[in-house]
């Protein structure tokens, strides 16, 4: 085998261990997510019809270098519940940016904490955001498609 092929053999092997391990890593912080929500879901049992009144835009502590500014936009809502009325900006792990303000919800309080609620995102909203996924997705998959086309023409 000649230089450049271990050179790139070995920038192959750098790279997909590269990719193993950032996959790696995002599957262990969605399930970690996914296992609050499920805990935070199983507590907040009582269903309410509420208010969405705002969204809040807060800079995101997570931001990268990358040069852009990273918000996060989480719903505040207002709901009565006990004859009391509550008014609570609730820090979802989904995006509400665009979402119409003034719209009825359904919020699910604890019933022991009534200041813990979950609150999820409409159904027309998250249509929305499952037909813009799948489309980054097939957009994803023709660019890895061109890409290994691309190598196995160059190798010839």
């Amino acid at each position: 085998m000649d230089g450049d092929k271990i050179t790139i053999l070995f920038l192959v092997l750098v790279s997909v261990f590269i990719l193993i391990f950032g996959v790696s890593v995002g599957i262990f912080a969605l399930k970690w997510e996914k296992r609050k929500k499920e805990e935070l879901i199983a507590r907040c049992t009582a269903s309410v019809q509420g208010m969405l009144v705002g969204i809040a835009q807060s800079y995101s502590s997570h931001a990268s270098n990358d040069g852009y500014d990273h918000y996060r936009y989480d719903p505040i809502v207002r709901y009565d519940f006990g004859g009391q009325i509550y008014e609570k900006t609730y820090s979802s792990m989904s995006s509400w940016e665009g979402v119409q303000n003034e719209r009825p919800i359904t919020i699910f309080v604890n019933p022991n904490n009534a200041n813990e609620i979950y609150v999820p995102l409409p159904e027309d909203v998250k249509e929305n955001r499952n037909k813009k996924i799948k489309k980054y997705i097939i957009v994803f998959v023709i660019w890895c498609l061109i890409a290994i086309i691309g190598a196995i023409l160059t190798d010839k």
